[in-house]
């Protein structure tokens, strides 16, 4: 868990301009539901923790771009504590726009502890193509992690870790031969 004292930048509803979240203003508190609307595009600079609040989801309707490095990751995690089941999601809507290295939106590089609400989905994917590239994801509850309604999308040099639910929705390519698709039913003994 990353850090959240000092500086923090409150932020939440709805984003009607273009908007960048700089590491200078980390972290930034997502006090509520956050929808970045179409022709508008919110840029996460390498570095920043994103903090959630309980029940808070990100809809992305335009365009996100996270482009963090190996060292330095962009992080979502809960406002406080570890306890999975905390915020809810991010997804992407049939209008969202895919971005360089972020082919429907999802962030490269992000140290992501997501903890979510029984049925609800971690990173939701509605359209092809889509790539989950260097995500590390960990204490997810319930639901899946990520959603994938169409086929083509692919995911390479990720990890999973303390998952309870469906890891991949459905029809997910592999780089090289080299990953591993794992589903996780509820339901499984």
């Amino acid at each position: 868990m990353s850090s959240s004292v000092g500086y923090t930048a409150e932020v939440g509803g709805t984003l009607n301009q273009n908007t960048v979240w700089l590491l200078a203003n980390s972290p930034y508190h997502v006090t509520q539901d956050m929808v970045i609307n179409s022709d508008v595009t919110l840029n996460i600079e390498a570095g920043v923790v994103v903090n959630l609040d309980n029940g808070v989801r990100i809809d992305v309707n335009g365009t996100l771009i996270a482009r963090g490095t190996a060292n330095q990751k962009i992080v979502f995690q809960p406002t406080s504590g570890t306890t999975p089941g905390s915020w809810d999601t991010i997804s992407f809507s049939d209008s969202s726009v895919d971005a360089n290295w972020m082919v429907g939106g999802v962030p490269i590089y992000a140290a992501v502890p997501l903890s979510l609400t029984q049925g609800y989905n971690a990173v939701g994917i509605p359209h092809p193509p889509g790539l989950i590239a260097r995500m590390a994801l960990s204490q997810i509850t319930g639901g899946q992690i990520i959603t994938q309604w169409n086929a083509g999308s692919q995911m390479w040099r990720s990890v999973f870790k303390n998952v309870v639910g469906d890891v991949l929705g459905n029809d997910f390519e592999f780089e090289a031969d080299q990953g591993y698709f794992i589903s996780v039913n509820q339901n499984s003994t």
